[in-house]
């Protein structure tokens, strides 16, 4: 069953010449559950409170989504380029706040009650899919577009909860009350995240 992660790690990187390099952090999630049990051990093994080990992490799995991102949208017009800005530094200044906001939100709920990451990645995976490019992908009604949307989003959000595991809620919920909780952590996330975008563009406009 493990080398199935393999596998499917292998598929965006022989597939980059068609899709780009966004992709390649399906890959990188794909070899972290592969690897798990060894992460989890080096995870478990930093000596920094739960709180602030989860939204480093959290985070930098962002960043490294964001920077696959940029490196695809470059060659493209500045005005086409799906960013949060044109430009490369600005982007990253401004995805701190995005990817901030959906780890407390996610942390919050997470310290709380007991999700399995696949059931993390299944949400923030869907609702990747109604929320990039302001729901041009989703009314784009390109399921290829949906896929590969769905294991991008899910693969930087459900990264930390594959490893963080042991650190996190044992409180069990129905699959129902997860659906309804994951539903409200990722609007909640979002509101949050364009908030934060707001105050941190302020000083640039």
């Amino acid at each position: 069953m493990r080398k199935i992660w393999l596998i499917l790690a292998s598929i965006p990187l022989i597939l980059t010449p068609f899709t780009g390099f966004t992709w390649w952090n399906f890959s990188i999630f794909s070899l972290l559950i592969f690897f798990r049990s060894k992460i989890e051990r080096w995870y478990e093994g930093i000596a920094l409170p739960s709180w602030a080990k989860f939204i480093l992490f959290f985070i930098i799995f962002g960043y490294i989504t964001e920077i696959f991102a940029i490196i695809d949208n470059m060659p493209k017009p500045p005005t086409e380029r799906a960013l949060f800005s044109p430009y490369p530094l600005t982007d990253l200044y401004l995805a701190f706040g995005y990817y901030l906001a959906f780890a407390i939100v996610w942390y919050i709920i997470l310290r709380t009650f007991k999700f399995k990451y696949w059931e993390v990645f299944i949400i923030g995976g869907s609702f990747g899919i109604l929320f990039e490019q302001s729901g041009k992908i989703l009314l784009s009604f390109n399921f290829l577009a949906w896929l590969y949307v769905f294991l991008v989003y899910g693969s930087f959000q459900a990264s930390v909860p594959a490893i963080a595991e042991n650190n996190l809620g044992k409180r069990d919920i129905s699959t129902y009350k997860k659906i309804i909780i994951g539903i409200i952590a990722e609007i909640l996330a979002f509101i949050l995240a364009v908030a934060l975008l707001w105050i941190l563009e302020l000083p640039i406009k």
